[in-house]
């Protein structure tokens, strides 16, 4: 009896440890999915509005200039997709919607600028029209819900690290 008990106290001493290197594990994962998020949404956000600061919408400006902007709006939403993507597998529930909403604003805002024209797949989305619906429809008040968003987000993702995966013994 004695011999189970003195082997069961190891036992459960490395399954505790084995408990805190899978949380450990899993944070740093949740840290790594959600610095890659802010990294891909702040480059997205920045050429977003790089866009609107090109003296309003690209339609009035058929140079050369304008259209790269606005390629390389739609070359990085694929990257801040990708990352809300990883976002939404890590969670938690409160920082995968903040993510979200965040690049939901981010595309509203890139369709009210005319990156996305009004038949585009993402202007005519569910999301995107949301967002309009229910915030501003103006640029400038699109990029401020765009950076609340980001940094709704950030704090949610600070708290979601802060707090233990795992609480055992």
């Amino acid at each position: 009896m004695v011999g189970a008990l003195g082997a069961a106290r190891p036992n459960g001493t490395m399954q505790r440890r084995s408990q805190h290197e899978h949380e450990h594990w899993r944070r740093d994962g949740r840290r790594q999915a959600y610095a890659a998020f802010v990294e891909a949404a702040v480059d997205y956000g920045e050429a977003i509005g790089t866009v609107q600061a090109y003296e309003g919408a690209p339609g009035d400006h058929p140079g050369v200039e304008a259209a790269d902007l606005c390629r390389r709006v739609v070359e990085l939403r694929p990257a801040t997709s990708k990352a809300l993507a990883l976002v939404l597998v890590e969670g938690p529930d409160d920082v995968a919607r903040a993510a979200h909403e965040a690049v939901r604003a981010m595309t509203a805002w890139a369709c009210a600028i005319g990156v996305y024209p009004p038949g585009h797949p993402l202007a005519v989305s569910r999301s995107v029209q949301t967002v309009l619906r229910d915030g501003p429809t103006d640029a400038d008040g699109l990029a401020d819900v765009t950076w609340e968003g980001i940094r709704e987000f950030e704090t949610c993702a600070r708290t979601a690290l802060d707090h233990p995966l795992w609480s055992g013994p």
